[in-house]
């Protein structure tokens, strides 16, 4: 059993030969940040200047589902004594 050195888009990945061991995670390829007029390139969702928006998206997101969307029955429920 042997090391291979596999090239993908000009990433290499490690695997080696030996059973039950595995494959090195990838790197995704860069894309623009997803802030509206930024050209910096990132591999996640956001640049490094603007990552504090993922977290302010996240809030967004959890607070519409908790207002609009979840049943608000079984809420009270699970928030009262007999649960």
């Amino acid at each position: 059993m042997g090391i291979f050195f596999i090239l993908l888009k000009e990433v290499s990945i490690f695997v080696e030969g030996v059973e039950g061991s595995e494959i090195t995670k990838a790197l995704k390829p860069k894309k623009k940040c997803h802030k509206t007029s930024c050209r910096n390139l990132t591999r996640e969702k956001y640049c490094l200047e603007h990552i504090h928006l993922s977290e302010e998206d996240k809030k967004i997101r959890h607070q519409y589902y908790d207002r609009n969307k979840s049943d608000q029955k079984a809420k009270a429920f699970y928030n009262s004594k007999p649960w």
